[in-house]
């Protein structure tokens, strides 16, 4: 096939006078044998552009990724976070929910229980300045509780969530 190329090239070149004397200069052969080869590297270029190379054990290669570079908002730069790092916010564990009707409350003393919606070991909710933001366990450290984060809540499942507890209120 590249034979058949090269011939092509060689009579587009030199034209049909050099065919009738049927002899080609040594500098026109090299300059064809060059251009052949050329072409040939950027065919073999161009289709490992195209397909990604296959290893011997049949793994594929596939070109490098360059990640996205990291907005300076977000990297910690002399703007975005930084400047809202300090600001405090009220944080908020919720046990629970329960629904009590004014007497009920009234009728509140030391020792009561208040049933809630959750059972024991249920994961607790955890909102910051009264938006929720993630979920997790209760734990028991030297006399003290805390909460052992399990689980962050995305803003779509944080807008699902309030879509819920606006239909519970109705």
């Amino acid at each position: 096939m590249a034979d058949l190329e090269l011939s092509e090239a060689i009579s587009e070149e030199l034209g049909e006078d050099s065919n009738d004397a049927g002899m080609i200069s040594q500098s026109d052969l090299d300059a064809l044998i060059a251009a052949s080869q050329e072409s040939s590297t950027e065919k073999s270029l161009s289709e490992e552009q195209e397909m990604p190379r296959s290893s011997p054990a049949g793994l594929v290669d596939f070109p490098e990724f360059a990640p996205p570079p990291v907005p300076e908002a977000i990297s910690g730069g002399s703007g975005g976070l930084n400047r809202v790092r300090d600001i405090p916010l009220e944080v908020t564990v919720e046990l629970g929910r329960t629904r009590l009707l004014i007497r009920d409350i009234l009728d509140l003393s030391p020792g009561s229980i208040i049933e809630l919606d959750k059972l024991a070991g249920e994961p607790v909710d955890l909102f910051a300045n009264g938006m929720l933001v993630a979920r997790g366990e209760v734990i028991v450290i030297d006399d003290n509780f805390g909460v052992r984060v399990t689980e962050i809540i995305t803003a779509a499942e944080r807008s699902s969530s309030e879509k819920d507890l606006h239909a519970l209120a109705a």
